[in-house]
């Protein structure tokens, strides 16, 4: 337990610290700041374990795809396993997309919701 809480830790002032790093124009209250903040680590403490999982099933789903291929069964790993692990601030502002596919279809409003 002390450590989860610690990873915790760690996810909140890496996401605090990571945003000012990076010069804003339009500068945002304290209040919404760490709101932001504290969303994109519980966000992370809740998608991370499903995003493993998620990555997991889709090791071992890549077994049932090596009668196919070694470089089939690696794209079935990459797709599952590859993409944002860490929730952003960022992401919960919508000033950056948490999907790989919405990088990939830029123009295409079926990836954003």
């Amino acid at each position: 337990m002390r450590n989860l809480a610690a990873l915790g830790l760690c996810f909140v002032f890496i996401g605090l610290s990571g945003s000012t790093w990076a010069a804003e124009a339009e500068q945002e209250s304290t209040p919404s700041h760490v709101a932001y903040g504290a969303g994109g680590a519980l966000g992370t403490l809740v998608y991370a374990p499903f995003k493993g999982g998620f990555c997991l099933l889709g090791a071992i789903g890549s077994v049932f795809a090596l009668p196919f291929g070694t470089e089939t069964s690696g794209k079935v790993v990459n797709s599952a396993c590859r993409g944002t692990w860490v929730i952003s601030p960022d992401v919960l502002k919508d000033e950056r997309s948490s999907s790989s596919s919405a990088r990939k279809y830029p123009n295409s409003s079926a990836w954003r919701g």
